[in-house]
């Protein structure tokens, strides 16, 4: 997408508190037990002073969770947007073992960003923003920052990207052991991605990797996601099909 301003992208990362690497053992990452923030996208609806923007936050649960959300600030952010993002309205992608709750809304800034604002070096500029998801007995709180690129940074001229998964198709059965699972991006740009694979149950051996295995699925309708996030521009995708475990 282009603008005749400056162009919108948005830079992801979860914030799960500083407790992570002992939760993990406890609560493996790709397998999901109870919410987990998965990625954000942003869209801009006006140029070429940007200041309407939608963003859409994106969980996942077990299957029939309720999400609510919340307005969420961080000491991280250094450049907070003014007023904090809270969205209106949630989808709900419901498969076999797992919701994706998609939670977007319109937002505008107080303050327009033009590229006359920019810099050309490094050219481009953040904003932060938060949410907090909460669910039965779990609350995750998802932060990144928007960034607004000068139309001569190379990245004001990439497209969104997609990912799919290539050697499983939608209710293929398969076996819950030493199960193969292969991606692929297409449209890529001149960034390197970010990987992560989710499932409704077991464990993988490289959530990071396009090409892993996942093993100890239960039997039954399994769920399988997976997400490509672009470093730089924060661009965002994801596939997610089932999968029937013999």
């Amino acid at each position: 997408m282009r603008t005749t301003g400056v162009s919108l992208f948005c830079l992801l990362w979860v914030a799960i508190a500083s407790f992570q690497c002992s939760r993990d053992k406890m609560d493996p990452q790709e397998e999901i037990l109870n919410l987990r923030a998965i990625g954000v996208s942003a869209t801009p609806t006006l140029a070429p002073l940007l200041q309407d923007i939608t963003f859409t936050f994106y969980a996942l649960t077990p299957k029939g969770q309720t999400v609510s959300f919340a307005t969420y600030t961080d000491s991280r952010m250094s450049q907070p947007l003014q007023p904090p993002v809270l969205p209106t309205t949630e989808v709900v992608l419901s498969k076999g073992a797992l919701d994706l709750h998609q939670i977007s809304g319109a937002y505008s800034m107080d303050t327009p960003i033009s590229a006359a604002g920019i810099s050309a070096d490094p050219g481009y500029t953040t904003l932060d923003y938060g949410l907090v998801l909460t669910t039965s007995g779990k609350r995750e709180p998802i932060f990144g920052s928007v960034v607004f690129f000068n139309p001569s940074h190379p990245a004001y001229e990439w497209q969104n990207h997609g990912v799919s998964i290539t050697n499983l198709e939608e209710g293929q059965s398969v076996s819950g052991q030493d199960l193969e699972l292969q991606a692929k991006i297409t449209g890529r740009n001149a960034e390197d991605y970010r990987i992560g694979w989710f499932i409704s149950s077991g464990t993988i051996a490289n959530r990071r990797s396009l090409l892993t295995t996942s093993t100890d699925m239960k039997s039954g309708v399994q769920t399988i996601v997976v997400t490509a996030r672009g470093r730089l521009s924060g661009k965002f995708a994801y596939a997610m099909i089932d999968v029937n475990v013999k």
